[in-house]
Order: structure tokens, then C-alpha cells, then sequence
């Protein structure tokens, strides 16, 4: 009785030590220099300093050296397997039900949960809106794997869990309502911050918690806040390229400051954000020239990459050089029209001079490289770049008139239905479709055409070379895609469309905006007219030829500077017999001197037969070998 009495006093005082506050660390327990923190309901609770509110959470933390500390969990857990034991051995002594021999709380040793010691409570910055606003049209998947990527878009906190990415709720829900054509291609987790240093000291903190969280990400904006805004050394070489004339590739939106620059990781120079310089083997970066020209392309809201002037062919010209050496794409509409611009160009030459410099525009000798130099030969300086851009009759039409429905900032209104609708006339040179047109032209090849007012010189003695064939504009949707989206019960999209709906004629394609940088490129020209059939019937072959510009030109692969095909003017013909000699001759005293011929046909009809059809002589001739 005695015994069991010690017990169940015993028993009585552990439970009201228990119950009566907060758990104090024993003399026998190890020194813990950790501050109490635990998780509790999405949020991270530290507690330091202060005994009242440590008491409030008996089960994670305990009073030790007027400091609150952490009460190890896996603790409790060799606690109780060690009190199961010691209840199963025979002989052991027993307690009574729901009281257990106190044992004293381990709190772990010293090892950071937050990258950097950073400490953070909520509301917190940066969580689920980012630092920086990036236009919809320009933004780029947080993961370059698709399937990632797409489980990145249905999953809130896995996409949070990657550093600097966001996840856009409202336009997830639109999505899900009605289906993935809302903003087609827009990624709805998006990397925002792309800075490397941001993203260097993210993966150091991954490391030392083995997990991110977007509660990380103010912490260390500020604490690499000046860092980030220091000139890189790949800025410090745009410099270098405009010494050497290589315009630099223009980064971020319309209306882009100098933070943004500096958080998608550009170059803040000359109040605009710019694509670093990335030292490479060969000095040069990725070209950006395109060559599906046929394939169906979104052109509204490109990246810009370059200022484009198209005000003369002279400055367009120039434009499209200066676009594709810096590594960036040419917009259909420019590359389809590239012979018209040079012909263009030399419209106020003499007709001698057209007929020495069109020739040489035909073969490839003269092309956007030396295309300054070529001219001058021709033309006065100062003519050169004065001419203003023809325009077909078309772009005389009145504007349209606004579109129906309610007013909308972002809607731009469509151009006139000329651009569309009818071709402009033949021989008349129209500059490319405005903007806001997708562009879906196919180049017909360049043949040499003949007609009274131009062609071969022979035909007429002021004849001028025949200006290139218009390339055709197919059909194509006019209105921008990237516009807000407003229904009822749903939230509005948040995201900026600045810039979205404008067409951009030297543009960065946005599958290469993670990876893109400025420097120099190579590209190649266009390609030359093609040459003459090698044969005048039957089948023969015909060639062309382009050129390779930029750095290192010879590096370029050789199989796409020239091109062969098969050619067959007209099929070849055989000849039929002659016919009989007439009409007869009259030989005597009183003949006629006259004359006899004789005919053949090509087979088959209008194939083509080496020699003359038709054939005549003298009757003398004949009289005197009769002996009449």
C-alpha cells in the first residue's frame, strides 16, 4: 500500500507540473543556444526573450537561462517508444493510464531554418505579387521542360517553390473556366526575377534548408539590393560594341525603369535596358534570322530588340543590317520586300546607271553590307537616303472608323482594309503591311520580266529594268490578342499588357529571351535572282547564290550559300521531213525568175528544234541545172 501510495502521489505532481505551464529545461539537459521556431498554421513563429508568451506553447518550447528554446520533436518520439519498452518488461513497475515519468526535453543543436538568418512574419513583400510587372506578352515559363512547366501552371506552391517565379491566380481561373485559349501561350508561372546574383544566393539557401519559399525572396532583394545594381562586366562591353557600330539587343517593355532592368538581369545604360555581352569562343552570339517565313507567326507583341526605320529604303535597309549582325529577327513583311528596296533606291539613277546597277542587285554582288558604298557610284551623297518610301493607293485610304463595343485602351483598331483585301497593283512598290498585320507573305521567286516600258533595252531604247514581282499578303486575323479580359464574378487580370499590341519589326523571338545577350552575329543575305537555264530545251539546271556577313564569315555553312534546282524551258522537239520545193519554176525564154521554198514542222507542238523551219532558193539556179 505504502508503494503504491509513492506512485500515485508521484503520478499527481507530473500532471500538475504539466498542465501548469511551461515545460523548464532540466539541469541534465544539453546547453541549447537555439531560438524557440516552429510552423503553425502556414506561418513561422520565433519567440526570444519573452517568458509569458514562451509559455503559451508548452509542446514546442521550453524556459531555460531566461531564453525560450525548441523542444525537439524526435524527441518525443524516443521518449515514448522507450516508455513503451520499459512498460512491456516483466517486472518493470507500472503506472497508471495517461501518466508517464517526466522526462527532460532535448532541443536540437544550432543549424539556421531561414537562408541568411533571415526572419520573416506576414504579411510579407514579394509572396504572391512580384517585384516587377512583366507584360504578359513578354513573360517566359519558369521552366524550360515542358512537362514541368505545365505541372508548374496547375500547381500554386510547387511553382512557389522555385526562385523568383509567381503564379498568376487570376488568369489560372480564366483557364479553367474557359480553356486554354485566354492568353494562348502566356505561362501562368512565370520567372520574374531573373537576376543571377538573386539567383546564385537563392540556390545557396535551397542548400542550407533543402526547400524555397517565396517568403525568402524579400530578404534577399534587400539584402543584394546594391550588388544588383552594380555594372556588370558584360555591360561594361556594350561600350565596346558601339565602337565597332554593333547596336546592343534592347531588353524588357515599353516603359521598362531602372530596377526592372536590373531584376530581369539588363543593362541600364542611356535610360534604357540592354541584353549584357557574354564573352564567347568565337565572339559571337545566336543568330536571330528566320527562315519559316511561311509558317503561321504571332506578331504582336515581339520583343523589341532594335529601333526599325522604314522611312526611306535607304534607313530600312540599314535597319534590317544593323537588326540581323546584332544577332536579332527581321519581321516577314522587310525580308519579302528586300529587292524593292534596292530598287527603290536607284529609281532617280540615269537609265545607263540603272542598267549597270540593277544587274549587279540581281547576282547578290551588291547587298545590305556594301550597299552604301555601291550606290555612291550612281547617285550624288547627297541623294542617297532622301528618297521617301512610294506608297500604293491603299495607304491613301481614310483611317477606318473606331470599332464597336466599349472603349478599350489596349485595342488598337485595325488598318485599312486595303492591306488585306486587294493586292496593289502590279509594278507599284507599296511599303510592308502596317502595323498590327500579321505577316503570312510567300516571296514568289525573282524572274526577269518583259513588257514595252521595261525589260531587255532592245525593246524600247528608255527602257528601265523591270521592278521585282509584289509578293502576295494572304488573309490574316487583325486584331490584337493581348487584351484585358473582364467577365463578371471573376477577378480582373492583374498583369501590365504595355506593349502588347504593338508590331515590332526587329524583335527577339520569346522562346530565347532566358538565354539572350548582345553582341555580334553573322547572318546571310537574300537570296539572288536565279541564272539561266543551262539549257534551251529539255532539262537543264539553274543556280543561285547569298552571302554570308558578320564575324567570321567563312565559319558559315557552306551548303546554305548556294542553291541548285532543275529547269526545263520547253521541251525538246524533233523535225519532220521537208516539204516539196514550190511553187515550180518556169525555165525558158520567157521564165520567171523567181524563187522556190520548202517547209518542216516541230514536233510536237511547241517543243523546241534546233535549226531553221523553212528553207528557200533561186529558180536561175534550178534552170541552169536543167540546162533550160
Amino acid at each position: 500500500m505504502l508503494r503504491y501510495g509513492i506512485l500515485l502521489l508521484f503520478a499527481v505532481i507530473f500532471n500538475s507540473v504539466q498542465t501548469g505551464g511551461t515545460k523548464r529545461c532540466t539541469s541534465k539537459s544539453t546547453p541549447i543556444e537555439q531560438t524557440c521556431t516552429f510552423q503553425s498554421d502556414d506561418a513561422t513563429i520565433t519567440i526570444d526573450g519573452d517568458e509569458e508568451e514562451c509559455k503559451k506553447y508548452p509542446t514546442n518550447c521550453c524556459w531555460k537561462n531566461d531564453r525560450c528554446l525548441t523542444i525537439m520533436k524526435s524527441a518525443g518520439k524516443k521518449k515514448e517508444s522507450k516508455e513503451k519498452t520499459i512498460f512491456k518488461k516483466p517486472g518493470a513497475a507500472r503506472f497508471l493510464p495517461g501518466f508517464q515519468p517526466p522526462i527532460p526535453p532535448i532541443c536540437p543543436k544550432k543549424k539556421p531554418t531561414v537562408p541568411l538568418e533571415c526572419k520573416y512574419l506576414t504579411p510579407q513583400p514579394y509572396v504572391l505579387d512580384p517585384p516587377v510587372d512583366v507584360p504578359y506578352c513578354v513573360r517566359i515559363p519558369c521552366s524550360d521542360d515542358r512537362k514541368t512547366q505545365a505541372m508548374l501552371d496547375r500547381e500554386h506552391f510547387e511553382c512557389g517553390s522555385q526562385p523568383g517565379c509567381y503564379f498568376d491566380k487570376e488568369l489560372s481561373d480564366f483557364r479553367q473556366a474557359f480553356g486554354p485559349g485566354v492568353l494562348a501561350g502566356v505561362p501562368v508561372c512565370q520567372l520574374a526575377i531573373r537576376n543571377l546574383i538573386f539567383q546564385r544566393e537563392a540556390q545557396k539557401s535551397i542548400a542550407m534548408v533543402k526547400k524555397w519559399s517565396p517568403y525568402y525572396t524579400h530578404c534577399l532583394l534587400e539584402r543584394y539590393e546594391e550588388e544588383m545594381q552594380e555594372e556588370r562586366q558584360g555591360c561594361k562591353f556594350i561600350d565596346v560594341l558601339l565602337v565597332f557600330k554593333i547596336l546592343p539587343k534592347m531588353a524588357g517593355w515599353k516603359g521598362i525603369n531602372r530596377r526592372q532592368c536590373h531584376l530581369i538581369d539588363g543593362c541600364w545604360k542611356f535610360s534604357k535596358c540592354f541584353y549584357p555581352y557574354e564573352l564567347t569562343q568565337d565572339l559571337t552570339v545566336k543568330s536571330g534570322q528566320r527562315f519559316d517565313r511561311h509558317n503561321y507567326e504571332i506578331t504582336f507583341g515581339r520583343p523589341k530588340c532594335q529601333e526599325f526605320d522604314t522611312s526611306t529604303p535607304y534607313t530600312t535597309l540599314k535597319s534590317y543590317h544593323d537588326c540581323l549582325i546584332a544577332g536579332c529577327s527581321v519581321d516577314t513583311s522587310i525580308s519579302n520586300n528586300y529587292y524593292h528596296y534596292f530598287f527603290e533606291l536607284g529609281k532617280d539613277m540615269k537609265t545607263e546607271d540603272l542598267w549597270k546597277y540593277w544587274p549587279k542587285i540581281e547576282r547578290g554582288e551588291i547587298n545590305t553590307l556594301n550597299f552604301e558604298a555601291a550606290i555612291s557610284a550612281y547617285l550624288d551623297p547627297s541623294q542617297i537616303g532622301m528618297q521617301p518610301m512610294s506608297k500604293s493607293p491603299d495607304d491613301q485610304l481614310p483611317p477606318p472608323p473606331p470599332p464597336s463595343g466599349p472603349s478599350d485602351p489596349m485595342f488598337r483598331p485595325p488598318p485599312p482594309a486595303g492591306v488585306f483585301g486587294r493586292p496593289p497593283p502590279a509594278g507599284v512598290f507599296s511599303r510592308p503591311p502596317q502595323a498590327g498585320v500579321f505577316n503570312l507573305p510567300r516571296r514568289p521567286e525573282p524572274v526577269a520580266s518583259e513588257s514595252i516600258s521595261c525589260g531587255p533595252r532592245y525593246i524600247n531604247k528608255n527602257s528601265r529594268p523591270c521592278p521585282p514581282p509584289k509578293p502576295s499578303i494572304l488573309p490574316t486575323f487583325k486584331h490584337c490578342p493581348y487584351k484585358p479580359v473582364h467577365v463578371p464574378r471573376f477577378d480582373p487580370l492583374k498583369g501590365s499588357f504595355a506593349g502588347c499590341c504593338e508590331v515590332n519589326l526587329c524583335y527577339i523571338s520569346r522562346s530565347d529571351i532566358r538565354k539572350m545577350h548582345s553582341g555580334p552575329s553573322r547572318y546571310l543575305t537574300e537570296w539572288s535572282y536565279w541564272t539561266k537555264c543551262t539549257t534551251t530545251c529539255g532539262m537543264g539546271t539553274r543556280t543561285r547564290t547569298r552571302k554570308c556577313i558578320g564575324n567570321d564569315p567563312e565559319k558559315c555553312d557552306k551548303s546554305m550559300l548556294i542553291q541548285r534546282e532543275g529547269c526545263e524551258l520547253r521541251k525538246c522537239g524533233s523535225w519532220s521531213n521537208w516539204s516539196s520545193w514550190g511553187p515550180p519554176c518556169e525555165c525558158g525564154a520567157w521564165r520567171h525568175i523567181a524563187g522556190q521554198t520548202r517547209k518542216r514542222v516541230c514536233f510536237p507542238n511547241g517543243a523546241f528544234c534546233d535549226g531553221e523551219e523553212e528553207e528557200s532558193r533561186d529558180c536561175s539556179d534550178v534552170c541552169r541545172f536543167r540546162g533550160g
